[in-house]
């Protein structure tokens, strides 16, 4: 009989299987903490790659099209002859407004050209 084998024999089974169970155990724990080891550095290796890829697009990208810090916004006026037909017919709307409210009635058009006027104070 071997050293080992009468060491064994000393050692009741349910002991032994005890051991096994807890040997294995801990085997499996040190290959789950290698692998999440491992998937760690590719999840670093992959954000890097990431951010090389994001960092030459930017390169590639003409100055104009970059966002800087000190970014200059000028605005062009437009000449009188287009922006003062617009301004006289906006006046003439706002006018139209307001008179239609200080009147005492509504003037109800129809498609026909005919008018009706109806007094607002029954229908306030």
């Amino acid at each position: 009989m071997s050293s080992m084998e009468s060491l064994t024999s000393l050692i009741p089974a349910e002991k032994r299987e005890e051991m096994d169970r807890f040997e294995e155990s801990l085997k499996e724990m040190i290959r789950d903490a290698k692998d999440s080891e491992r998937e760690e550095l590719l999840k670093q290796q992959q954000q890097q790659q990431q951010q090389q890829q994001q960092q030459q697009l930017r390169q590639k990208k003409s100055p104009s099209v970059q966002s800087t810090t000190e970014s200059v916004v000028s605005v062009i006026e437009a000449p009188p002859q287009v922006t003062q037909p617009a301004m006289q017919q906006l006046q003439q709307q706002q006018q139209q407004q307001q008179q239609e409210q200080q009147r005492p009635w509504l003037d109800l058009g129809h498609e026909d050209g005919s008018r009706l006027q109806v007094s607002k104070k029954k229908y306030k």
